[in-house]
């Protein structure tokens, strides 16, 4: 299942300022450097919790084939739209009339297909965009989530020149650990 970011969490604004102030950094001569570590480290906190901590739009594909698909991207606020991939790349935009959503209380988003477009062979893909997050925005994710954040960015930035281990400092997982969502195989 491929997964696309098209509409990444804007971090240059109140999470700059907190990392700033965590570090006590005043002037913006590496802004540009702390945002990158503040998308890393919101990239870690997903793969550690399972779930999209700040609401953004998302793209998973799924095969095209008539039947149930569950997507891997939660929690799930909801669908933007559906659209098939002809061979060429060209995306036509699929009928409501042609799929069923549902999220479930844990946030999973499934999607039953009960017909496609006419003339898409069995290899392509149907393209799910949906707005996933436990927050809105920056200012409404929950303490421990967006603590863990900022810390696991700070120890980056001063840990930048020993390149050292990457895995996330205890008392960063510890915060995130009542957020992880685990999956039983």
């Amino acid at each position: 299942m491929l997964r696309t970011v098209t509409t990444p969490v804007d971090l240059s604004a109140d999470a700059l300022d907190d990392l700033k102030g965590w570090l006590g950094i005043s002037r913006p001569n590496e802004d540009s450097q702390l945002t990158d570590l503040l998308g890393a480290s919101l990239a870690m906190c997903e793969a550690f919790t399972g779930q999209t901590p700040v609401e953004q739009d998302i793209e998973e594909s799924v095969p095209a084939t008539i039947g149930r698909h569950q997507l891997s991207t939660r929690p799930a606020r909801s669908v933007v739209s559906v659209q098939a991939i002809a061979p060429n790349g060209m995306r036509t935009l699929m009928s409501a009339d042609a799929y069923e959503t549902q999220i479930d209380a844990s946030g999973r988003l499934c999607i039953h297909i009960s017909w496609l477009p006419a003339g898409l062979p069995d290899k392509e893909s149907v393209v799910v965009t949906l707005r996933a997050g436990i927050a809105t925005d920056w200012a409404t994710l929950p303490g421990p989530l967006k603590q863990g954040i900022i810390r696991l960015a700070a120890f980056h930035y001063r840990d930048r020149e020993t390149g050292r281990d990457a895995t996330p400092p205890v008392s960063v997982t510890a915060l995130w650990r009542p957020w992880r969502v685990l999956r039983l195989a």
